[in-house]
């Protein structure tokens, strides 16, 4: 008697658990697919640890760690996932750009090559491909110049400045008419 009210007790703990986790995957697929990436991206993170194969929930957290200007975690997803990814061109195109948004251009050269071994064809990596390869160019000249603050700058939005005359004009969100 007690035998069975104790597999009768296991049993619906472990239901009560899985059910728990599908409502917990569901949950996150409804806030990614409503654009809470905040949300998602938190649900996500806790469903990785239970199910750390699952490579759609992989991509989604790391477009959601993307869509909220984390995209140092979302690069760490990625890596995460670089067997996974290895002949799936769309998503290793995603993080070599989340490699070039870090800063990491070499990396990101590399995973631009690979696709265009896969795909000689694709033009996004033969683009992206050429760019980095051209990248310290449009740095070069960046040294020739010193941004300064004018006298004329304020807290406030100023923008679209040209010469009328012999003045500069701009559009202002300042309170005050002409300087």
């Amino acid at each position: 008697m007690i035998n069975k009210k104790i597999i009768i007790a296991v049993c619906i703990l472990f239901t009560t658990q899985a059910f728990a986790q599908s409502f917990k995957y569901k949950w996150a697929q409804k806030e990614y697919n409503q654009m809470r990436f905040a949300h998602a991206a938190v649900l996500m993170e806790q469903l990785i640890k239970k199910y750390p194969k699952d490579s759609k929930l992989q991509l989604q957290l790391a477009d959601s760690y993307l869509k909220t200007h984390e995209s140092v975690k979302a690069e760490k997803v990625y890596r995460g996932m670089a067997k996974t990814l290895a002949k799936d061109t769309s998503s290793l195109l995603e993080w070599a750009d989340i490699l070039s948004l870090n800063g990491k251009y070499v990396e990101a050269s590399k995973i631009y090559a690979n696709v265009l071994k896969i795909d000689p064809s694709n033009q996004k990596a033969k683009e992206f491909s050429s760019f980095i390869k051209k990248i310290n160019t449009y740095y070069a000249d960046s040294a020739s110049y010193k941004i300064k603050y004018l006298n004329i700058n304020s807290q406030q939005s100023d923008f679209s400045p040209t010469l009328y005359g012999k003045k500069m004009v701009f559009c202002s969100a300042r309170d005050r008419g002409v300087i």
